[in-house]
């Protein structure tokens, strides 16, 4: 019995001491990497943030990052640490620094965290290795993870979870958060004694799109867009969107412009039917569009969907001249050029074929290939058609120049004849 007893009273002692241990732990942790920043170059805007997990004060000379040493400071528990590459703007011939993006751009530090100058050098894919006294800890990462020269960081989601890369993403704020909690991050409570940690994030769902469509006008798979000859197009678009506290905004965006959807039927409390227009101008290129559709619900939860639509080809073109007339000429001569102006009035990129017709005479003809075209080089025009080799986008012109080459043995005669113009898509 003595034996049972003794081994009943040391078991609370050893628990009550682990726990004690593990409420003055004191642990430093890579929370958030800035490789590649687009703010400002690597040499100055390069940075890493460090974070206190326990609930002890760390002395941070007694660590090293990629093997360089840190000035005299501490970190207090739960706190954030920045070690920049250029913290202020030295000597160098730029004005960029960490202080400068991050800061308020005054030349000192003087901003509501902690941050400090050290000596970085990060790569596209590498390690950031931190290590102190007892222990050595590693984050390796790679551009595909994000964070490329696009403004955004790499942050850590559980501070207190492994450097695994299921454990890491890209910030969704621009900048990062340096010296705050990661835009991604959970954070675990402090375990007391007896107590188990619950997390729980509880958030209103996004707004759901339904059901979506606009004017389609021909039989191929997807959604195609005829064009109005000389006239805006307006396409009707038509969306259904439910949210559990209702839809705010519905709008769309096509060619970098904004056009708002109005409710048109109320389904129930939580869904209805949006519908509006958008415009497409006759001269729009024929082509892929991108379309985006965003929701935003009452509480500013937002969904977006992108679409692609074909803008379909209409190719017309039209003659300003009414006829060619080159007067009066000598047998063997050759006429001052004349010219016809073309315009494209459709939306695709257009050639031009010329053909001719012989010039009838009462008793005579003058052979098309007396009709020349062309700018300092001439060649003749045929029946078969000959193209310019031109590129006329849509809505502008083009002058073509002719002349005619009258053979030496022409007979004198009043002369007529045609000139065909066609457009031919590119």
């Amino acid at each position: 019995m003595l034996g049972v007893v003794l081994t009943m009273k040391i078991i609370p002692y050893i628990l009550v001491l682990t726990l004690i241990l593990r409420l003055v732990s004191a642990d430093l942790v890579i929370s958030e990497v800035m490789y590649n920043p687009n703010q400002c170059s690597d040499v100055e805007c390069e940075w890493v943030e460090l974070y206190n997990t326990g609930s002890m004060p760390i002395n941070l000379t007694d660590y090293k990052l990629d093997g360089n040493t840190f000035s005299t400071q501490v970190l207090e528990p739960n706190k954030f640490i920045v070690l920049a590459r250029e913290l202020v703007d030295t000597d160098d011939t730029d004005l960029e620094s960490f202080e400068a993006v991050w800061g308020n751009n005054d030349g000192i530090w003087n901003e509501d965290f902690l941050a400090v100058q050290s000596t970085l050098s990060l790569t596209d894919n590498d390690t950031v290795t931190l290590t102190s006294p007892v222990s050595t800890s590693t984050f390796s990462y790679t551009s595909e993870l994000g964070g490329k020269n696009n403004g955004y960081t790499l942050e850590k989601i559980n501070l207190l979870g492994t450097n695994d890369l299921t454990n890491w993403h890209q910030s969704t704020k621009l900048d990062g958060t340096p010296g705050y909690v990661e835009s991604n991050t959970t954070q675990e409570p402090v375990v007391q004694d007896n107590t188990v940690p619950v997390i729980v994030t509880i958030q209103n769902p996004l707004p759901v799109i339904n059901y979506f469509n606009f004017t389609d006008e021909d039989q191929k798979q997807g959604f195609q867009v005829l064009p109005n000859y000389k006239q805006v197009k307006q396409v009707q678009v038509e969306t259904t969107v439910s949210h559990n506290l209702g839809v705010k905004d519905v709008v769309i965006e096509v060619k970098n412009q904004t056009y708002q959807l109005t409710k048109s039927v109320e389904l129930d409390q939580q869904s209805s039917i949006y519908s509006g227009t958008f415009d497409m101008q006759p001269t729009d290129l024929a082509g892929i569009y991108d379309l985006s559709l965003r929701v935003t619900s009452q509480d500013n939860q937002t969904t977006t969907q992108n679409i692609t639509f074909e803008y379909l080809g209409l190719m017309s073109i039209s003659v300003q001249q009414n006829k060619l007339d080159f007067g009066i000429l000598n047998p063997g001569s050759i006429s001052q050029p004349s010219n016809i102006t073309v315009i494209n009035e459709g939306n695709t990129v257009v050639d031009l074929e010329l053909t001719g017709t012989d010039l009838q005479g009462s008793n005579d003809m003058l052979p098309v290939t007396s009709l020349e075209f062309g700018e300092i080089q001439y060649q003749p025009l045929s029946g078969l058609g000959k193209l310019l080799g031109s590129k006329i986008n849509p809505g502008l012109l083009k002058s073509v120049n002719l002349r005619l080459n009258v053979p030496e043995n022409t007979k004198p005669d009043t002369y007529t004849g045609t000139i065909q113009v066609v457009g031919v898509e590119q």
